[in-house]
């Protein structure tokens, strides 16, 4: 199947060099009460999907949930002992706060009411969520539409999985957002063609086990026509910061818990401006 060609991928280029892009450590709950509310004028989330991992325990006794996604690495015995990967070779993502989901259901209708409130009127916020809980999606989100990432690349060729992937993104909408008026009917299809980051990428190179491909979040930013000087774009479950290749123009204002993966991010893409001028607020080296 040939690839989709977005009009999204001919959009300007154009990087304003005076953005103000934050990367915050801390946590998102404290995060989102830093914030003026009606401040954002688009979400882009990804947060942990709350998938567990069998009877799987870290060595604290913890319940470990991982990401859906394979990671191109092999694993090793100290790596399994500590409970960072799984023996299908799943990067495991430690889910140490809660262990049920009704607990997880709470955590996330927490974090999306005061995400909500920081929107502003007639803004987007896109989620992207699990197969496995969709059903859960409308029981915490007021879900407007579900579009879908199709992801063409094989999972694992080991187990024999199909070639293709599906994600669901929530779309929520905040007031009556419109799309950007460039945008046809092949731009708003419900199922978006992106292939995954993979290690051996040159342009899109994979960073960490759940990172999404530059021209899907490109896509989404453009399709919400938020990308203008003086609109701010954020996401507070940022991983890597992906979504700092994906701005141009308005101002990223990320937060995560995890430093590792901005690290690597930040030396394989050292030469973007739009990552190197990135300022990086850690919470606990302020104290």
């Amino acid at each position: 199947m040939s690839n989709r060609i977005y009009t999204s991928t001919k959009r300007d280029q154009t990087i304003n060099k005076y953005s103000n892009r934050e990367f915050t450590k801390m946590d998102c709950l404290k995060w989102l009460d830093t914030l003026e509310d009606e401040s954002i004028n688009l979400w882009i989330l990804d947060p942990p999907y709350n998938v567990l991992t069998g009877n799987m325990k870290n060595k604290n006794g913890a319940a470990v949930f991982h990401s859906r996604y394979t990671a191109k690495v092999s694993p090793s015995e100290s790596d399994l002992e500590k409970g960072i990967v799984t023996p299908r070779f799943e990067v495991a993502i430690p889910w140490e706060e809660q262990q049920k989901l009704e607990d997880y259901k709470k955590w996330c209708y927490q974090w999306y009411c005061k995400a909500h409130k920081k929107l502003c009127d007639d803004s987007f916020m896109f989620i992207f969520w699990s197969m496995r809980y969709l059903y859960l999606a409308y029981q915490i989100f007021d879900v407007n539409r579900i579009i879908f990432w199709q992801q063409p690349n094989m999972i694992s060729s080991i187990s024999g999985d199909f070639c293709y992937d599906i994600t669901p993104i929530i779309v929520v909408r905040k007031g009556n957002p419109r799309l950007t008026k460039e945008a046809g009917l092949w731009d708003k299809s419900s199922v978006l063609n992106f292939t995954k980051p993979q290690g051996n990428y040159k342009k899109d190179k994979l960073c960490h086990p759940t990172q999404k491909p530059q021209a899907l979040l490109e896509h989404l930013v453009w399709l919400s026509d938020t990308d203008h000087n003086g609109n701010i774009i954020g996401d507070f479950f940022a991983g890597s910061g992906s979504l700092l290749r994906a701005v141009n123009r308005a101002d990223v204002k990320l937060c995560d818990m995890n430093r590792e993966y901005y690290d690597k991010f930040f030396d394989t893409y050292v030469t973007d401006s739009r990552i190197y001028t990135c300022k990086v607020i850690d919470e606990r080296k302020n104290k």
